[in-house]
C-alpha cells in the first residue's frame, strides 16, 4: 500500500479512523496516516485539490502538469501585478461540485468551519486573512456561478481554491489584508464583511 496509489476517499478513511482509533489500524495504514499526519502539520494538502485554471491538473502520481501558452507574450510590457485580473472566474466560483470538494479539502485537513468558543485568535477569521478575495470580480463570478444569500458574506480563498464564508476560519489564515480592488466602483466591494 503506497500513499500515492490511494484514492482522496481511500485516504480520509485512513485519516478519520486513526484518528479515532490508530491502533486499530493495520501497519500499512499507520505508515499512511503517520505520512498524512506529518503533512498536515507541514501544511502539504494531503488530498489534491480539483484546479482547472492556469492548465494545473493534479496527477494521481504526485506530478503536476502545467501548459503554458506563450503565443503572443514578448515581455513584460504592460503586466502590472496589481492591477491583475481575472480571464475568466476560477472553476470553483463556477461549479458546485468543485467547489463542495475544494471545501471538503479545507475542513478535512485545514478545520475550515465556525469558530469555536475555544478559537484562541478571535481576530483570525476569513475576511482577515491574506488569501481571502472579496474583489469585484470574484464577487460577479460567485454571483453569477453559485447562490449565496446577498446578506451572507463570502469571498474566495485563494490558497484552497473554494467559496468561504467571511466569519469563518481555518488553519492556513494568514495575517494580511483580503484582496479587494483598488479602485472600488459604487457597486463593487459593498458587502458587509462581517
Amino acid at each position: 500500500m503506497r500513499f500515492e496509489d490511494l484514492s482522496n476517499a481511500e485516504r480520509r478513511s485512513i485519516f478519520n479512523r486513526g484518528t479515532e482509533r490508530y491502533d486499530y489500524l493495520t501497519d500499512p495504514e499507520k505508515k499512511i496516516y503517520d505520512i498524512m499526519k506529518e503533512n498536515q502539520l507541514m501544511g502539504i494538502p494531503n488530498y489534491p485539490l480539483r484546479k482547472a485554471e492556469g492548465g494545473e491538473v493534479p496527477s494521481k502520481s504526485g506530478v503536476i502538469r502545467i501548459e503554458i501558452n506563450l503565443d503572443g507574450i514578448t515581455g513584460n510590457e504592460g503586466y502590472d501585478h496589481e492591477e491583475e485580473e481575472y480571464d475568466s472566474c476560477p472553476a470553483a466560483t463556477q461549479n458546485e461540485e468543485i467547489n463542495a470538494e475544494n471545501k471538503a479539502i479545507a475542513v478535512d485537513d485545514y478545520a475550515y468551519g465556525e469558530a469555536t468558543k475555544t478559537w484562541e485568535n478571535k481576530n483570525a477569521k476569513c475576511a482577515t486573512c491574506e488569501y481571502y478575495n472579496m474583489s469585484r470580480e470574484i464577487l460577479e463570478c460567485i454571483d453569477d456561478g453559485l447562490s449565496f444569500p446577498e446578506d451572507f458574506p463570502v469571498g474566495y480563498c485563494e490558497k484552497l481554491h473554494f467559496v468561504c464564508a467571511a466569519a469563518n476560519i481555518c488553519n492556513m489564515w494568514r495575517l494580511g489584508v483580503p484582496m479587494i480592488d483598488r479602485n472600488p466602483s459604487e457597486d463593487g466591494n459593498s458587502r458587509d464583511i462581517m
